[in-house]
């Protein structure tokens, strides 16, 4: 099941801020473009679209698409459930500011840097 549709709980084909993880709700009400207090699926849709690209853009494919495949709400952060439970015992040392969630920037910071050519970043930063 999509993320849109596993949140909307009562099948409206809207999100509310009640019906988002309270972890992310803030950033995630980010996505309601016209600020009607609800998310559509067309809201929604755009705002994963330019996640994907800023990701792209911010070379977020470096670890192998494990944070964005993880990242289940699409909010940029893994955060609860989100988080697998072989990383929980190293969530302390991963988790640099300590508020219980991995940003993208925390999540590459804790990873080997890989060469270039070995499977990392391409030459010339992409």
């Amino acid at each position: 099941m999509d993320p849109f549709a596993r949140f909307d709980e009562n099948g409206d084909g809207a999100l509310t801020a009640s019906e988002l993880p309270e972890e992310s709700r803030e950033q995630m009400m980010q996505a309601d473009a016209n600020g009607d207090g609800k998310i559509t699926r067309a809201e929604w849709d755009q705002a994963m679209a330019t996640f994907r690209e800023r990701m792209q853009a911010e070379g977020g494919q470096r670890s192998g698409g494990f944070f964005e495949r993880a990242d289940e709400n699409g909010d940029g952060v893994l955060s609860g459930t989100e988080i697998p439970e072989r990383m929980r015992e190293r969530m302390t040392q991963i988790d640099s500011n300590g508020d219980g969630k991995l940003t993208r920037e925390e999540w590459d910071a804790s990873r080997p840097q890989r060469p270039q050519g070995a499977g990392g970043a391409r030459a010339g930063g992409q």
